[in-house]
């Protein structure tokens, strides 16, 4: 958590110093910020069922956990972009300089984070090669059974006596 606030701090110092010189080269306002990333996040969904189709569905997954996780992605992302992005507009709003930090933490580079985390998720899933071997693999007893749990001795502390 302390690497994270420490990067945090090394993105917004960076922008105040860089902007405290060359305020008047500002590349964005606020509504083209918002378009741009919008835009940005548009080409980002169309774009996810092609990009898993050329990681995930290369896998040997069921097609209903294909589908479940392309849907999922597309999903989330639609519902979540709005949001995220009306967040940096109401921050923004209070401040520009807080541009830098949202774009270069909070924008693309947290969608992209987002979407691989749902696909390492995706990735944990049970292929069929698994599945096939779990039906037929005999049953193994666990490594720890509750009643040997309960039945082990309970070690004895006599009480202090003198």
């Amino acid at each position: 958590m302390i690497y994270l606030l420490r990067f945090l701090v090394i993105v917004q110092g960076t922008a105040l110093i860089y902007f405290e010189f060359e305020a008047a080269k500002f590349p964005h306002d606020l509504p083209s910020y918002v378009v741009g990333m919008l835009h940005f996040g548009t080409i980002f969904i169309s774009l996810l069922p092609l990009i898993l189709g050329f990681s995930y569905f290369l896998f040997d997954f069921l097609l209903i956990q294909k589908l479940a996780l392309t849907i999922g992605v597309i999903v989330y992302l639609v519902l979540f972009l709005p949001f995220q992005y009306m967040l940096h507009v109401w921050i923004i709003h209070a401040s520009i300089l807080f541009m830098p930090v949202l774009y270069f933490v909070f924008g693309p580079f947290l969608d992209v984070l987002i979407f691989v985390s749902i696909y390492s998720w995706g990735m944990s899933w049970r292929s069929r090669e698994e599945r096939a071997e779990n039906i037929y693999a005999p049953r193994q007893r666990p490594r720890w059974h509750l009643s040997e749990l309960l039945a082990w001795p309970r070690a004895t502390i006599s009480p202090r006596r003198g």
